[in-house]
């Protein structure tokens, strides 16, 4: 028997806050966690280029073990709902003048489904 879990919205966090969101795309099934998740906002896969929403989200102040957040990484702001949204970096409180969004691309994603199928178990192990 399955079990679906309904939400109010889009997401299961319903705040105004940042929060810390997992994530996991339903075609490839690639999986990614997120510091700059935000209620009823998604953010593209990489390798299918769809929108995915967190299946999971809770408050940044409560860690959980690995959603430790990596402020030296860069946020991909041409995958985020929330930045494109916006028009500017979804952390900033105040709307920059001449600041475009980012489009780096990560060349660390791999797009193979079976590594991602192998790092999702070493994840989860």
């Amino acid at each position: 028997m399955f079990f679906f879990k309904f939400f109010p919205g889009l997401t299961p966090y319903q705040g105004k806050k940042r929060c810390f969101g997992e994530f996991k795309c339903p075609s490839c099934h690639r999986k990614w966690m997120s510091g700059n998740s935000w209620a009823n906002s998604g953010q593209m896969c990489v390798c299918c280029r769809i929108m995915v929403y967190p299946h999971k989200q809770r408050p940044l102040d409560k860690p959980d073990g690995l959603d430790v957040s990596d402020q030296s990484k860069e946020h991909p702001q041409h995958l985020c709902q929330k930045c494109t949204q916006l028009g500017y970096y979804c952390r900033q409180k105040t709307i920059p003048i001449d600041s475009p969004i980012s489009v780096a691309d990560d060349d660390t994603i791999s797009c193979d489904p079976v590594a991602n199928i192998q790092s999702a178990m070493i994840v989860e192990a």
